[in-house]
């Protein structure tokens, strides 16, 4: 599709080299002349750069508005419908980039819109339909699909560029959506009361769970809900957990490339492991909480500081000791699956947590923490990149793991001494609380944790 070149990495004569030169892992694979790829677009890094943050603004800007139309509307057609547009854009990506640059990057940021409103809308279809006691896993299994439907496309869009153009790629996966609609709109329903088929035993079941819900929608105690400090320790925990998921999932090829000298395009499968089992620990993660949780051994608090412990401090551990094996190429790719699968420990910690807050505004809490955490996304490669321009040593990639590790652990942290599972009193039907909320003594939470 683009016009790039690319040079296969070479062997350092490591005589004669500067202190800063020396700062780099040896080459491992044989000198090779560069090989170019002649794409339909003569678009530079730079404007690639554009085109592929482009959909992240759009989602940064109607996270919250599709969380309140959820709650108003009703998930199925917030969801549906963003999906629907999503892939009808999508298919019209090859068209839009044929015409010009500013028309493609147009619809790239009209997808971001589209699609911001999806996770918001499954947030507020999981409170109204899934047990209290099942929400960890199937949420972590929502999640969890993300890094594997990217290895699965990454895989598939290869052999479909090569068999059928690359045009072919975005009509392949616009399509999906499309077909998916159909059922979609004749299956699925906003809540189990609004079901004609689901069975008055199963239906019982759910709502005696589900406690006390709303069947109209509420007006959004603002102020409580953005001065509620358990809220907030949510908020920050997701938004940790997502920079740190952010940087080792966005610079990954990166680092595989410039620092270990991995050929992406003949160690694919090695490449793609930390995305292969990060999913899997999700799940594994998911189902051990709610399994935990039935136990009785741990409170729910309890178990959401055991995971979210693991998601942090492993992590961050497993990322540490990355920085201390030099460039064990092997040794580095273990931590970094090992990292992986830490973090998706965060499956069976707080991933759930709005929910129990403030069920009754899922959408409006599911949306306010997307735009915060989504931000990570902007930022984290941004200060990689600031770190490692023209500048790809071991030291500077140090530094960002360090920045990481700092950052998701004052996040992990801010949750241990603040977080809760408590109901709010905002989210309680028939009280007019938009009082900001009493805060309790610090030192006080620092003694229960």
């Amino acid at each position: 599709m683009v016009k790039t070149s690319y040079e296969s990495p070479q062997n350092y004569n490591r005589t004669n080299l500067s202190p800063e030169e020396l700062d780099v892992c040896p080459g491992e694979l044989e000198i090779q002349p560069p090989t170019k790829h002649n794409g339909e677009f003569d678009w530079d890094e730079e404007m690639q750069g554009y085109v592929l943050s482009a959909s992240a603004y759009g989602v940064l800007a109607t996270h919250m508005v599709g969380g309140r139309l959820s709650e108003i509307v009703g998930p199925k057609y917030v969801l549906g419908l963003g999906l629907l547009l999503t892939g009808l854009l999508t298919m019209l990506c090859p068209a839009a980039a044929e015409w010009s640059f500013g028309a493609f990057i147009t619809v790239r940021v009209i997808i971001g819109i589209t699609s911001g409103v999806i996770m918001p809308a499954v947030n507020v279809l999981v409170a109204r339909w899934y047990p209290v006691e099942e929400r960890q896993l199937i949420l972590s299994a929502i999640m969890a699909s993300a890094p594997l439907a990217t290895v699965i496309a990454l895989s598939t869009s290869g052999i479909v560029a090569n068999d059928a153009g690359w045009p072919a790629v975005f009509y392949l996966f616009g399509f999906l959506p499309v077909f998916w609609f159909i059922p979609w709109l004749f299956l699925a329903y906003d809540s189990p009361e609004k079901h004609p088929r689901i069975s008055e035993k199963e239906k019982n079941t759910i709502l005696k769970s589900l406690g006390q819900q709303s069947q109209t929608p509420q007006t959004v105690p603002w102020i409580a809900i953005l001065t509620s400090l358990p809220l907030w320790a949510y908020i920050i925990m997701t938004l940790g957990y997502s920079w740190i998921g952010s940087t080792l999932i966005s610079q990954l090829p990166t680092y595989l490339s410039r620092i270990l000298h991995f050929d992406l395009q003949k160690s694919g499968v090695v490449s793609a492991l930390p995305f292969i089992f990060a999913p899997i620990g999700g799940v594994f993660f998911g189902l051990s909480a709610m399994k935990i949780r039935k136990s009785g051994r741990f409170s729910y608090l309890s178990s959401i500081r055991l995971f979210n412990s693991i998601s942090a401090i492993g992590s961050s551990v497993f990322i540490f000791v990355i920085t201390l094996v030099g460039c064990d190429a092997t040794a580095i790719t273990v931590l970094l699956i090992l990292s992986m699968v830490a973090v998706a420990a965060y499956c069976g910690g707080s991933i759930t947590n709005h929910l129990d807050l403030g069920s009754n505004f899922a959408g409006t809490t599911s949306g306010i923490t997307s735009t915060v955490s989504g931000v990570s996304a902007i930022i984290s490669p941004l200060i990689v990149g600031a770190l490692t321009n023209d500048n790809q040593t071991l030291t500077q990639w140090h530094i960002v793991f360090y920045i990481a590790i700092c950052f998701t652990i004052f996040c992990y942290g801010f949750f241990m001494i603040f977080g809760s599972v408590e109901e709010q009193a905002w989210n309680k039907i028939g009280t007019d609380n938009n009082e900001p909320c009493k805060q309790e003594n610090i030192s006080k939470k620092m003694e229960q944790v």
